[in-house]
């Protein structure tokens, strides 16, 4: 073998090994490179004024339901409205969040985003509760998904009152 065959032969393997690292690692940047959305839902949540040691009635007694919605992945998302969706059988398939009606874009890093919402209507969907899910759909029509805790039922499953009034 010639001096020139010896490079031309260094110079193509060492080509198809940068080939192929350079096409690994962009399948790699591509499959991570993505939005991913995380939801967390917490039921009974109540609110109490800075200037109020303890609420005495009025809307103050009210329990909610807090939905919030984070970005982790690595390219911004615009959720477009997030809704809680009910099983086949249910009386409604789908209840709205009015407040994310005008979207929200979510970008890396940026904190998530809440929202509060009167769980006194979910009384009525207490024999399927476990099936309820909270959805988050973006702009594209991507649905993004989180079920329940099965192992924590809310106060309108149980009807237990955690907060003794």
């Amino acid at each position: 073998m010639t001096e020139k065959e010896i490079v031309t032969l260094v110079a193509s393997v060492l080509g198809m090994v940068f080939g192929v690292a350079g096409l690994t690692l962009g399948v790699l940047n591509y499959l991570r490179d993505r939005p991913r959305v995380a939801i967390v839902v917490s039921w009974d949540i109540r609110i109490i004024p800075s200037q109020h040691p303890k609420p005495t009635g009025g809307p103050l007694q009210k329990t909610f339901v807090r939905v919030e919605i984070a970005n982790l992945g690595r390219r911004p998302i615009f959720i477009a409205r997030v809704c809680f969706k009910f099983p086949r059988g249910a009386p409604t398939t789908w209840a709205l969040i009015p407040e994310s009606l005008g979207g929200k874009k979510l970008g890396e890093g940026d904190p998530p985003h809440a929202y509060l919402v009167d769980q006194v209507d979910f009384s009525e969907h207490a024999s399927y509760w476990k099936e309820i899910r909270v959805v988050a759909v973006d702009s594209a029509g991507k649905e993004y998904g989180q079920n329940l805790d099965s192992k924590n039922p809310p106060t309108w499953v149980t009807g237990l009152d955690i907060w003794g009034d």
